[in-house]
């Protein structure tokens, strides 16, 4: 059971792992929930890159939710993270300053080898045919294959997005493909992740 206390995540009263990343923005007051995948395999090297004070590209995100379904939270809900760039939604531009954003780990759009394989985009990992997805992206209308979603990352990530809908009452739930600019820069969550069956359980309606 979730709960949000003082903008940290709870599980049974107690809160989640914390790994505070020192890329933020000042305090906001969240409005959307937006979706995202890391593009990695493992939730310690997204953490690794979202708390990196030293990169040329520093970024950070609230959530990192793994495919298991735990979780670790990098910073306040009520705290600006660097997580989607330039972007818009309800005609209000710049969603890092009033989103919550969670990273779920998956690896997104694979490349299919002459082999018959599937590789991740960063690291080359083979993801098993069992895990694969091909399907058409509802934005870019391109047909590509994808990392799945297991039931408990969507599942945790219904729950928590519960949680943070009773702390914040959200305008929406949407992908980082939604929001950001130009359409068509992002592709995550992808056409693998069921986002509207998601945004329906969080907010309870259509």
């Amino acid at each position: 059971m979730y709960s949000v206390i003082n903008h940290i995540l709870h599980k049974d009263g107690k809160p989640v792992p914390q790994k505070p990343s020192p890329n933020h923005g000042g305090v906001m007051h969240p409005d959307i929930l937006v979706l995202h995948y890391t593009a990695t395999t493992t939730a310690s090297s997204a953490i690794g890159t979202l708390t990196n004070s030293k990169s040329s590209n520093r970024v950070s995100v609230h959530l990192v939710l793994d495919k298991d379904g735990s979780v670790t939270q990098l910073l306040p809900f009520n705290v600006v993270g660097w997580h989607v760039g330039v972007s818009s939604w309800g005609g209000k531009a710049g969603c890092n300053n009033f989103s919550i954003g969670i990273e779920q780990v998956n690896a997104g759009v694979l490349q299919r080898r002459a082999d018959g394989t599937f590789h991740t985009q960063i690291g080359d990992h083979v993801i098993p045919p069992a895990q694969v997805v091909h399907a058409q992206h509802r934005i870019t209308h391109g047909w590509a294959d994808w990392d799945a979603y297991p039931q408990a990352q969507v599942l945790a990530a219904i729950a928590i997005g519960q949680a943070l809908h009773e702390a914040y009452k959200f305008r929406d739930v949407v992908g980082h493909e939604d929001v950001a600019l130009p359409p068509g820069r992002k592709t995550d969550p992808g056409p693998a992740y069921p986002l509207d069956q998601v945004r329906t359980h969080i907010l309870g309606r259509a």
